[in-house]
This record gives structure tokens, sequence and C-alpha cells, in this order.
């Protein structure tokens, strides 16, 4: 059993257009030591609340619109692997399947009149898997044991809602309109690397890196974080 919070500071290279969101999160984690094979699962649900600003400039007048709202999201994964021993490290491949379910309702901005959009609610399914490789180890140093871990995995979308959001200003309902975000690549490369260090057996900090390609795009995440196991 697993719960959680953190908060993300947005911003878009729009000056004045920025967001925050904070998130909690509880869920369910299970594993199996096979020998040299292992399986894990997990369920997890997150509530989200959203906070934006949006830079308007119309007719030589400039405001800016704000907004909040929330989200929810149900996520689950399984998966397995075969460990091989590798001098001091675990070596070997990894399969996983991913689902994620995410529901934003809907909001109306404000303070910027008629500028202001009534933005509606959004909801989106996706199914992924990743194929790859995964390398871990364990190192005791002063009381602490330091467990470095890499993965490489070919991620592939079965099934990607496309990210659209449909909108209107006021006094204009029938008349809205449909943004289309950026299309996610069906294939990509990831590549992850982390050091977890646990003191105790019940408490530990870590530090992830991630890099993903895909067709014409890439992303990068960097997380820092603290457990405590109970």
């Amino acid at each position: 059993m697993a719960f959680g919070g953190d908060e993300t500071k947005v911003n878009f290279s729009q000056q004045g257009d920025n967001g925050d969101q904070k998130s909690m999160r509880g869920g369910l984690y299970a594993a199996a030591d096979l020998g040299e094979f292992y399986l894990n699962g997990a369920v997890s649900y997150a509530t989200f609340d959203n906070d934006a600003n949006r830079s308007v400039i119309f007719a030589g007048q400039g405001a800016t619109a704000q907004s909040s709202y929330d989200g929810q999201a149900w996520l689950a994964s399984l998966g397995g692997g075969w460990d091989q021993k590798l001098a001091a490290w675990l070596l070997g491949p990894m399969a996983r399947l991913d689902y994620l379910s995410l529901s934003e309702e809907s909001f109306s901005e404000r303070n910027a009149g008629l500028m202001s959009l009534n933005v509606g609610d959004r909801n989106v399914d996706y199914w992924s898997s990743a194929l790859g490789l995964r390398a871990a180890s364990r190192y005791n140093l002063d009381g602490w044991a330091l467990l470095p871990r890499a993965e490489l995995a070919w991620r592939h979308l079965f099934k990607d809602d496309r990210r659209e959001v449909s909108a209107s200003f006021p006094g204009y309902r029938g008349n809205s309109f449909t943004v289309h975000g950026l299309e996610q690549a069906q294939d990509s490369l990831e590549l992850q690397v982390g050091l977890n260090a646990a003191i105790g057996g019940q408490a530990n900090v870590f530090l992830q890196y991630g890099l993903g390609f895909g067709q014409d795009q890439s992303a990068q995440e960097l997380a820092l974080g603290f457990n405590l196991l109970f």
C-alpha cells in the first residue's frame, strides 16, 4: 500500500502563461519472487487540483484569464521479467502492460471578460506496453543501502485517445471550437536511471531521471523524493 502527494509548477514560452497542479494519490502494490523470475502489479488512484493562468491580448489590451479545475486518474500496471546475475548486478529482460484513465472537469475562465473561455470536460484512456532490459544492484555504505538501477525499453501505444479540448466564448456556447493537441508517438524509446538510498529498512530517498524519444518528439523528467515504509 502506498500514499503520496506532490506539486508541479508549469511555465510556458508565452510570458504570463503558467500553471500549478497539486495531487494526492494512493494505491496497492504486489510483487512475487519466483527465483530468477519475478512478477509485479499495481493499481492506484489520483486526484488533481489545477490552477492555470493564460495571458490574453486583444485590441491592444492585455488581461490574464485564470482558471481552476479538478481531475482524477486511475492507473494500473502488470509486469514481469527474468533476472540474471552479472558480477554485482542483476540484468535481464522485462515486459510491462500499463493502463491510464484520466478525466478532467469542465471549467470557466475568469478575469478576462469576453475573452474568457468556457472549457468542456475531458476523458481519455491510454493502453501501452513496455519491452526492454533492466539492471539493478545494491551497495552498502556506512549504514546506507544504495540501489542504482537503469531501464531501457521500447514503448508501444495500443490505445491513445486524441488530446483535444473543446471550448467556447461567453455568450456564444453554440459556436464552440476544438483545439487538437500534439498526437503522441505510437512507438518510442525510453531510458530511466535512478538511485535509491535506504536507511533502517523503512525510509529511503530517491533520485530518478527519464528520457524518451518518439517520432519528432522528446521528453525529459527529473524526480527527487522521499519514501517512508510502514
